[in-house]
């Protein structure tokens, strides 16, 4: 934390504790209330409740030191408010399960427009940047601080120039298209496959994987086990038409 917090561009904002107690003590108290409510989450104890106070937590921990700001901050504090809604009786949790839950439908279409949205919003952002635009911007990313060292690193810093622009738009194409791609199931798991992939590239090339993780786990909120059976068949599908076509020519 900062060590005042009227440094923070958000100080008065929000009703945040730290700001009047900051001690070591109040502090490392606050942090194991917090570690205790993530436990009882992740088993389903109480999940409600803890969902809100690691929603409070997450906005009091960065009221509290806006230098750790990060495009996934409003993404791990929308997921945990949106499963404070979520009904109770899923299953894989310390608690009762219910053989008819269901996960709420609008749920499931705010987290993923708003991800959707978010992801567009920077690829169009990105479109004013002079190293994207110039294909310039994986270089930067591969001269940067925080690229992870390695043979595949310095294998891509002395590939060709072209190469690299190219893959900078490549890497800009699914953020764009992430919007307009939502609303038809082939295309929506398609385009949430590519951005996965994307996430764990960046993973692998750079050390901010606070940043990286916490874009997973809104991408695994919006995971569609549909998906599954639906490739699943189309692949069926696929084979069928061939052998048919290969014994029944037209």
């Amino acid at each position: 934390m900062l060590p005042d917090a009227r440094l923070n561009l958000t100080f008065g904002l929000f009703p945040n504790p730290l700001a009047l107690w900051d001690s070591p003590a109040v502090v490392t108290v606050f942090l194991v209330l917090l570690l205790l409510a993530a436990l009882a989450f992740a088993g389903g104890i109480c999940r409600r409740s803890a969902a809100i106070f690691l929603w409070f937590g997450w906005a009091c921990l960065f009221n509290r030191n806006n230098l750790i700001t990060n495009p996934s901050i409003p993404y791990v504090g929308l997921l945990l408010l949106l499963s404070a809604v979520v009904p109770l009786g899923e299953g894989w949790t310390f608690t009762r399960s219910r053989s008819d839950w269901r996960f709420p439908a609008s749920v499931y279409w705010v987290a993923w427009l708003l991800l959707a949205a978010g992801y567009s919003y920077s690829g169009w952002v990105k479109l004013s940047s002079p190293s994207w635009i110039d294909g310039s911007a994986l270089l930067h990313i591969l001269e940067n601080p925080l690229a992870r060292p390695g043979p595949l690193r310095g294998a891509l810093l002395l590939a060709p120039p072209l190469t690299l622009r190219v893959a900078s738009w490549l890497s800009l194409a699914p953020e764009l298209a992430f919007l307009p791609l939502s609303f038809c199931l082939t295309t929506r798991s398609a385009i949430w496959f590519a951005l996965t992939v994307l996430q764990l590239v960046i993973l692998g090339f750079v050390n901010f994987a606070d940043l990286t993780f916490a874009m997973l786990l809104a991408h695994f909120f919006v995971f569609d086990p549909r998906w599954l059976s639906f490739w699943r068949v189309a692949a069926f599908q696929s084979f069928d038409d061939r052998l048919t076509n290969l014994i029944h020519p037209v």
